[in-house]
C-alpha cells in the first residue's frame, strides 16, 4: 500500500540546527522489503558528489574529498532506512549521525547528514530536493566541511502494474 508522504530531513549535527521541510514528489512505501542497491545506485552517488562540489566551487569553497569513514556511516544508515521503509536521522538502533561517523571516526569534531527519498532515484533528483531547501544547502555549503559520503538505496514492492521503488538517499558530511 502506498502512501503519499512528502518529507525530507537535515541536521547539522554540530548542534546548529534540525529540522523538517517538505519537498514535492516525494512518496512512501509502508513495507519492510529488503533494500536494494538499485544498478543506478553508485552512479547516482556519484552524480551527488559530483554536483554538490559543483555548488560548492561556483561559489567560491573548496570542493570536497570523499571520506571513506562518512561512506561507511551513511551507508549503513541509509539502508537501514531503504529496509524499514523510513525516513528519520535515528537509526533502528536509536543511533544518531554523530554517534554513527564516530563509530568510524573515534576523534570527529562533528559530522553533518542531509537525508531525502522520493520516487526517481537520481542524482539530479536528490540534488534538487536538498538544494531547494535552506537548511540542506547550508549542509552541502558548509565551508567548515571538508569531506563527504554519499549512499543511495532503493526499497522496491511488487505493485498492481509493476515494481515500485522508493529511492533513500543520504549525504554524511565531515570537517
Amino acid at each position: 500500500m502506498l502512501r503519499a508522504f512528502n518529507a525530507v530531513l537535515a541536521i547539522a549535527c554540530l548542534g546548529l540546527t534540525a529540522t523538517i521541510g517538505h519537498i514535492p514528489d516525494a512518496h512512501a512505501q509502508s513495507t519492510s522489503a529488503k533494500p536494494a542497491t538499485p544498478p543506478s545506485a553508485g552512479r547516482a552517488a556519484q552524480q551527488i558528489i559530483a554536483m554538490t562540489n559543483r555548488e560548492r566551487t561556483q561559489r567560491g569553497l573548496k570542493p570536497l574529498s570523499v571520506d571513506g569513514r562518512c561512506v561507511s556511516a551513511i551507508s549503513g544508515h541509509v539502508a537501514d532506512m531503504a529496509k524499514g521503509g523510513f525516513l528519520s536521522h535515528s537509526g533502528s538502533d536509536g543511533r544518531g549521525p554523530n554517534e554513527r561517523y564516530r563509530k568510524y571516526a573515534p576523534s570527529s569534531l562533528g559530522s553533518g547528514e542531509n537525508l531525502a527519498y522520493n520516487a526517481h532515484g537520481t542524482g539530479e533528483s536528490f540534488m534538487r530536493q536538498w538544494m531547494n531547501s535552506s537548511v540542506h544547502r547550508g549542509n552541502i555549503l558548509n565551508p567548515r566541511y571538508r569531506a563527504i559520503g554519499v549512499a543511495v538505496r532503493a526499497n522496491c514492492t511488487a505493485a498492481d502494474k509493476g515494481r515500485k521503488c522508493t529511492y533513500y538517499a543520504g549525504q554524511c558530511f565531515s570537517l
